[in-house]
């Protein structure tokens, strides 16, 4: 099922119908909430429990329609299915009904960690490197994307793979000698933003090192007096 966010959830329960002929004349949407291994409906005020049986509300609208629920009546970790049946003017009524599901996820993710910089040409891990055009790369939740920021200006986005690993390439863009801030935020796919990232120092320095100047020191020779 797909993953709802506090920042993705519309505060309702959206959707559309159609009828070609004689026109939809009203929307009915059952929304079960599955958590902790118990059934409940969504009433249009209230969850119920599955011993009253399935709760069917009329929604508003017809063929753009929406069953208002507000996001404090989700519960994070829970699994939610939507059934929705439309009426015509004729009484004919759809079946089987529509189904949808999701799960809502109001946990924000770990904020993600750098792993290094490629190429460092120093110590490696250390982030000092003659290296201007780079590729970061590090480690955040599975599947979340990740954006990375220099200075705080975001100069990218890339998506962790199902082992979390996430690699940015920033080639295009020669960073400029000195020293640049190195922040991360992870948004999973619920939308949740995680925390900013702790701050990494990353030196550039493509200058080489003048050599030292010693004094000149300088001796005469000189002829005994006769």
């Amino acid at each position: 099922p797909a993953a709802v966010g506090v920042p993705s959830w519309p505060g309702s329960v959206l959707g559309t119908a159609h009828d070609a002929l004689s026109g939809v004349s009203l929307v009915e949407v059952q929304l079960r909430q599955f958590l902790n291994g118990t059934f409940s409906y969504w009433d249009g005020g209230a969850w119920q429990p599955e011993v009253g049986g399935p709760v069917w509300v009329v929604a508003v609208g017809t063929t753009s329609w929406s069953l208002p629920v507000s996001v404090n009546q989700l519960t994070d970790g829970g699994l939610y299915t939507v059934f929705s049946r439309s009426r015509d003017a004729v009484g004919n009524v759809q079946s089987p009904p529509a189904l949808r599901s999701f799960t809502f996820d109001a946990t924000a993710p770990a904020p993600p960690l750098l792993s290094g910089v490629t190429e460092d040409t120093g110590t490696p891990g250390d982030l000092i490197t003659r290296d201007r055009s780079l590729v970061f790369s590090g480690t955040a939740e599975a599947n979340s994307t990740v954006e990375v920021a220099l200075g705080g200006v975001p100069v990218g986005t890339v998506t962790a793979n199902g082992s979390g690993n996430w690699s940015l390439n920033h080639t295009h863009v020669a960073l400029a000698d000195g020293t640049h801030t190195v922040t991360l935020v992870a948004i999973d796919a619920a939308g949740n933003r995680s925390p900013v990232s702790e701050s990494y120092r990353l030196v550039i320095d493509t200058v080489p090192p003048a050599f030292g100047r010693s004094e000149e020191h300088t001796s005469e020779l000189q002829s005994p007096n006769t």
